[in-house]
């Protein structure tokens, strides 16, 4: 699936993109749950504190699961069961700000 499109500029509170978010991600059925591969994350005007930035994400991929793993600290992505909606507002969110400020 892509994207190449507005995002709502109150989306975040720290971040804006101003600019159109450009995403090409796969979504693949595991026996741990559903991976998210994401091959392109971009965008030409993204608004944080310290200014106007141009980001591109290194691809990168992501498993949602069933639950949250209590040993594993990093496990955020989870599957809302009573929905089925996988929601990438903060796995964007946090890829953006990590390359912004890697």
């Amino acid at each position: 699936m892509s994207y190449s499109g507005e995002v709502d500029t109150d989306y975040w509170d720290d971040l804006e993109i101003r600019g159109e978010l450009h995403i090409t991600a796969k979504l693949t059925h595991t026996s741990e749950g559903i991976e998210l591969s994401i091959s392109e994350l971009r965008s030409d005007e993204v608004h944080i504190e310290s200014g106007v930035y141009s980001v591109d994400v290194a691809p990168f991929e992501r498993t949602f699961r069933r639950s949250i793993d209590p040993r594993n600290p990093e496990d955020q992505d989870i599957i809302d069961i009573k929905s089925g909606i996988i929601d990438l507002a903060h796995v964007i969110r946090e890829e953006i700000l990590m390359a912004l400020y890697d």
